[in-house]
């Protein structure tokens, strides 16, 4: 064999591969443009935020205490992520998840949520500035 000919059908080759891969990376990004990654704790809270919130009596007491409303919890779920080190994803009847966030003057709260099919369900909410919290714990 030629040397000659074995170079140019080695660049033949090289220019067919180019063509594809660049062909490939633009039928990728039109196709997934606009679609951004999301990671799994924004997706569960986008979930826990789009269902219907209800409050339990434990739940109630700890809103009444700090003199929140559900509106105030809202809001801290809706700025809150989902803390998976605290949270309970495999109990039974249903998970509980565990979401930090801040209210509006700034102080760290956990909420602690029970997802029951279509409904997020306060559980309890507890400071966590504080070394004892007197409201109610986590």
């Amino acid at each position: 064999m030629n040397p000659i000919k074995i170079d140019r059908d080695l660049g033949r080759r090289l220019r067919f591969y180019g063509f594809g891969l660049i062909m490939g990376c633009f039928l990728v990004s039109v196709i997934t443009k606009g679609k951004a990654c999301r990671m799994p704790g924004t997706l569960k809270m986008e979930e826990l935020n789009a269902q219907v919130l209800k409050i339990s009596d434990s739940g109630k007491h700890c809103l009444e205490c700090r003199g929140f409303t559900a509106t105030d919890v809202k809001e801290i779920m809706s700025k809150g992520r989902v803390n998976y080190s605290e949270s309970k994803v495999h109990e039974r009847p249903y998970p509980i998840f565990a979401v930090d966030g801040r209210s509006k003057d700034g102080r760290l709260f956990r909420i602690l949520i029970a997802d029951i099919a279509d409904t997020s369900k306060i559980l309890t909410i507890a400071d966590l500035q504080q070394k004892k919290d007197t409201c109610c714990s986590p």
